[in-house]
């Protein structure tokens, strides 16, 4: 009993520890325009989880409280690949790579959440 206990919390333990590191890179640059990415949205919900992938079982990095402005970067299926629009930062700025690497959050957000602001 003591061993399978013991089993039980490493396998837990090592599974937190990969879900804590996981996450999925955010494309930038995909959009036909000059903007890096393609459109701004607003959080509705309030209390949303940003994902660290495109996914609900994914750990959550934040949470976004309604009326966040966001930019709309990346898509896989119902979820966006977003960057947090901060006051007096230029998330955006000298975006050059295939992935976001800047220093606003960014994270996943379900489009369930989203209501799109411009574009």
């Amino acid at each position: 009993m003591k061993r399978l206990l013991v089993i039980l919390l490493i396998t837990s333990i090592g599974w937190i520890g990969y879900r804590m590191a996981d996450s999925e890179q955010i494309a930038v640059g995909q959009s036909q325009s000059d903007d890096p990415c393609g459109a701004v949205a607003v959080i509705e919900s309030n209390r949303v989880q940003l994902q660290r992938r495109p996914s609900t079982f994914s750990y959550p990095s934040k949470f976004l409280n309604q009326g966040a402005r966001v930019s709309l970067c990346d898509r896989v299926g119902n979820w966006h690949g977003v960057i947090l629009l901060e006051r007096g930062k230029n998330c955006l700025e000298n975006t050059q790579k295939k992935y976001y690497d800047g220093t606003c959050l960014s994270g996943w957000v379900h489009q369930k959440h989203i209501s799109f602001f411009a574009g």
